[in-house]
């Protein structure tokens, strides 16, 4: 049986084996045949075109295409890992009933390396580590008793990835740092207590590479430095808070080479030194400036 809802709009057959839709055309002549087959669409049936009067229904069978099988499975498999993955994510032990075995946690008594959250709370404060088949895997994030956050990390299969911050119990951020395969890399700031920015310097596999700069809490510039590959490399300044320069060395792959010069905060000269191969030396060599 089939039907023509009240409104005017889509009439379903009510079969058991149909799954076609049918509309009004737009004139009430149109009269199609369509192909139609439980879940598929192969089958020839009978124009159902007229009404049982003889006269034209204004019905025409509009075909639903089939799924075809690779987006049918796909989709299902995806509904599976997605519903497996929630309920398995969504379980909170205690980071006590955890053990390690090889590079793997496993909860006590299991046999399946975790998967989930593990959870401590120690002196008020809290902490909540994500894993993943026996390895921290997504966010790390600690608190402080008051609730403030203090820390938060993310990890892929065990290994530190991606950015991790720091903060004060005020909720000031005082550290903020990339990784990348468990490794420094990118750039990473530190900020004093009271917002003001400490240091600013970038990172490449692990080592310092590229320029440092530092200020003092009052926001006046510290100091300036360039680093190669984790090696001091160039011109390093440092200033006392009152603006005049405190000192100024000079490296070559991490050795202290040339002048190394120091001044008093009143800007008297303090000690002077040269430096060949990492060695103070009384004074450049013949024809060096």
């Amino acid at each position: 049986m089939w039907g023509l809802p009240s409104n005017g709009g889509e009439a379903r057959v009510g079969g058991a084996e149909s799954g076609s839709i049918f509309r009004k055309t737009a004139m009430g002549m149109s009269q199609k045949k369509s192909n139609v087959r439980s879940g598929h669409c192969p089958d020839r049936v009978r124009s159902l075109g007229k009404s049982r009067r003889g006269r034209s229904s204004g019905l025409e069978i509009v075909k639903r295409r089939p799924l075809s099988p690779k987006i049918f499975w796909a989709g299902c498999i995806l509904i599976s890992l997605v519903a497996w993955g929630m309920g398995r994510s969504g379980e909170a032990i205690p980071a006590s009933e955890l053990q390690g075995k090889g590079d793997l946690f496993y909860r006590q008594g299991e046999t399946e390396p975790f998967t989930g959250t593990a959870v401590t709370q120690v002196g008020g404060k809290k902490t909540e580590a994500e894993f993943w088949q026996g390895r921290m895997h997504g966010a790390y994030r600690s608190w402080f008793a008051n609730g403030q956050m203090e820390g938060e990390a993310y990890f892929e299969k065990g290994v530190r990835e991606g950015r991790a911050r720091l903060w004060n119990k005020d909720g000031q951020m005082i550290r903020e740092t990339r990784f990348r395969e468990g490794l420094p890399d990118g750039p990473a700031t530190e900020w004093y207590p009271n917002g003001t920015m400490e240091r600013r310097t970038s990172w490449r596999a692990g080592k310092r590479h590229g320029e440092v700069e530092t200020w003092f809490a009052s926001g006046k510039r510290k100091g300036v430095g360039n680093y190669d590959q984790g090696e001091r490399s160039g011109t390093f300044v440092v200033w006392w808070e009152s603006g005049k320069k405190r000192q100024e060395t000079n490296y070559k792959k991490g050795v202290p080479t040339g002048w190394w010069v120091e001044w008093k905060e009143n800007g008297e000269p303090e000690k002077k030194a040269y430096f060949v191969n990492g060695k103070a030396t009384s004074g450049p060599a013949q024809g060096e400036p």
